[in-house]
Parts: structure tokens; C-alpha cells; sequence
């Protein structure tokens, strides 16, 4: 008997709840191997107790942004070697 396959939802048909368990997961921000030791777990698990299921209005400060927010991205870079380097930007 051949194994059922798994299909794909789309991002847009997950419901409130859904869509906070599929964001609240660390291998959902990088597409490549990273060392163990670098995780996103501990913010994702800040947010996860700080935000809740709260409206987005509510998480925003009154005229901020979070696109205009400074020094809250890094770009990881992959040298062909396989070393990873960390900028901030």
C-alpha cells in the first residue's frame, strides 16, 4: 500500500491560531544549516508569551512602525567555504 502523501496548505487558508504555531518555529527563518547553537527560540518563545494571540494594532506602538525600526535585522552571510559570517545592518 503506498503511504498517503502530505499535501501543502497555503499560508493564507491557516486560521489565527495556525498561523502563530507555523511563525512561532525557528526553522521557518532561515532556508540553510545553521550551527546548533544558533536558534531563534528564545525570541520566538519572548513573543510567543509577550504577544500572544493579541491583534496587530495592539503589538504597534502609536506611530512606530516596525519597518522603521533601526538595528533589528542581521544579514547572514555563506562564504563558498561553508564559514558563516554575521553583519548587522
Amino acid at each position: 500500500m503506498k503511504p498517503k502523501a502530505k499535501t501543502a496548505k497555503n499560508i493564507l487558508s491557516l486560521n489565527h491560531e495556525e498561523a502563530m504555531d507555523f511563525f512561532i518555529k525557528s526553522e521557518q527563518y532561515h532556508g540553510f544549516e545553521l550551527p546548533e547553537y544558533f536558534t531563534f527560540d528564545e525570541v520566538l518563545r519572548y513573543v510567543r508569551e509577550t504577544v500572544g494571540y493579541a491583534p496587530y494594532e495592539e503589538c504597534v506602538q502609536e506611530g512606530l512602525l516596525p519597518d522603521e525600526l533601526s538595528d533589528v535585522n542581521l544579514d547572514i552571510l555563506l562564504n563558498k567555504d561553508g564559514r558563516y559570517v554575521v553583519r548587522s545592518c
